[in-house]
């Protein structure tokens, strides 16, 4: 399932010349590269909340993607473990070598079938032709460890040895604090 962001269009019907506002709005926003920041009431008498306005074209179609901002006191900071020392540098240039290797800088998601679609699909085809079973498909989407290991093999044990300690076994049950 995607999440598209909530978005904001006219309502020319219940406001006069709300389409010439609201593409005014969008224009001046792309040619700026710049996003709007406004207050939001959902309903009468609801809690205001601070919204990003972010102008994409679909199509023909304009769209204000609408962003929530958080309050100072949404804002969480992590909880580190004081236990765990902080990666040293060599530690943090494995990860980065390591990341850098398996980043496919010509990826791009357009060119793989989203599954959920695919198997979707085969079963409209499957009850279009009356067959009993359905057809099924090669999910791109899944990850080959061996493609990995034939990438970024070197790195990958590099990144072990320096990561994590020589006890380390993945398949021990974890302690609860």
């Amino acid at each position: 399932m995607t999440h598209h962001p909530p978005h904001t269009h006219t309502h020319t019907q219940t406001v006069q010349g709300s389409t010439t506002a609201f593409v005014a709005l969008h224009r001046s926003l792309t040619t700026a590269k710049k996003v709007a920041i406004c207050r939001l009431i959902g309903k009468r008498g609801g809690v205001p909340k601070f919204v990003g306005l972010q102008p994409v074209n679909v199509g023909d179609d304009l769209v204000l993607n609408m962003v929530y901002l958080p309050y100072n006191e949404d804002i969480r900071k992590p909880h580190y473990d004081k236990g765990n020392p902080p990666p040293s540098d060599e530690q943090v240039a494995a990860a980065k070598k390591l990341v850098g290797k398996l980043v496919n800088s010509s990826f791009t998601s357009r060119t793989i079938p989203n599954p959920s679609l695919q198997s979707h699909y085969r079963a409209i085809e499957a009850l279009a032709f009356q067959r009993d079973e359905v057809a099924g498909f090669d999910d791109e989407t899944k990850v080959d460890d061996n493609d990995l290991a034939m990438v970024a093999e070197q790195e990958i044990k590099e990144a072990v040895v320096m990561l994590l300690p020589e006890d380390y076994d993945p398949f021990a049950k974890l302690k609860k604090p």
